[in-house]
């Protein structure tokens, strides 16, 4: 083993000692060979390298390793040498093809059987169309009476406010008119009875009358011919029933005014009617409507009068 082994060691070396010479004229030259195993060796060597040269795929050296690689085996010299085997074609790499873009996603359509099969696709588009347009016009009709009951609800309430405001202002301008009719009457009388020569009846219940707390006051204006007449705590008149005012002239009862007493309320009566000479007042409770002639008891009577 030892034997065999400095043999291939040396065949080895041969090899790389032939592949580093430079090539010359010698190289022609027939030599005999010190040791046959050797030899043969060397040669075994040198086909196995060819073998694995012809079977590797050519690569295509750099430049400056294949101009000192060309150098190293040439030297300075070089010389025409068939080469052993044509070159090996190295082939390209292959280039990828561009990934082609993804199919767009088609829609599948479901085939159809019968009549829908043969119905044309406008015409569904058509009543799908019809039947959004119906939904939206009933939507709309639902919105627009909806608005329409607001409206209506609004303008009732706005009718009712604005009846409401009326009826107030009316009232208020009502009482604004009793209020200055009742201030007229009010400075009306103050002046009656302010009037320097006006004249004053003072009634009074007479001993025994129904109505002990009653009273009543009758102005005469200085002209003698406007008066007023106010009744104080006189009870209502029963049903059917008045009480009347009399003005008594030289001893005979005249016909005067009736009117009525309402609970809480103070009675006035104004005329500019009264009798010339009128000496004194009377009040009765007479049928109602009035009597020509006094036909009851007095309740109240003023027989003189006070000038102020």
């Amino acid at each position: 083993m030892s034997g065999e082994r400095a043999s291939e060691e040396r065949a080895a070396e041969a090899v790389l000692l032939e592949l580093e010479r430079v090539a010359g004229s010698a190289d022609t030259a027939v030599t005999a060979p010190d040791d046959e195993v050797a030899e043969v060796l060397r040669r075994l060597y040198l086909e196995t390298l060819g073998l694995l040269g012809a079977t590797a795929l050519p690569v295509e050296p750099p430049p400056e390793l294949r101009a000192r690689l060309l150098a190293g085996l040439t030297g300075d010299e070089t010389q025409e040498v068939e080469p052993l085997a044509p070159p090996v074609p190295v082939p390209a790499p292959p280039r990828q093809a561009p990934a082609p873009p993804p199919p767009e996603p088609l829609a599948r359509e479901i085939p159809l059987r019968g009549a829908a099969a043969r119905r044309p696709r406008g015409r569904r588009r058509l009543w799908a169309a019809t039947a959004f347009l119906g939904l939206a016009a009933a939507a709309l009709a639902v919105w627009a009476a909806y608005l329409q009951s607001e409206l209506d609800a609004t303008a009732a309430r706005l009718q009712r406010a604005e009846a409401h405001a009326e009826s107030a202002a009316r009232a208020h301008r009502e009482e604004l008119a009793a209020a200055r009719g009742e201030t007229a009457e009010s400075g009306r009388r103050l002046a009656l009875v302010t009037a320097p020569g006006a004249a004053v009846f003072s009634l009074r219940p007479p001993p025994g009358a129904r109505q002990p707390s009653a009273r009543a006051t009758l102005f005469v204006a200085p002209d003698r011919k406007r008066w007023l007449l106010e009744a104080r705590n006189l009870a209502p008149e029963p049903p059917a029933q008045d009480y009347q005012l009399w003005f008594v002239v030289d001893g005979i009862p005249l016909r005067g005014e009736v009117f009525e007493v309402r609970p809480g309320q103070t009675p006035r009566l104004t005329g500019e009617d009264l009798p010339p000479r009128t000496a004194a007042v009377w009040i009765t409770l007479e049928r109602q409507g009035g009597a020509p002639a006094p036909s009851a008891p007095m309740l109240l009577a003023a027989e003189s009068s006070i000038r102020l």
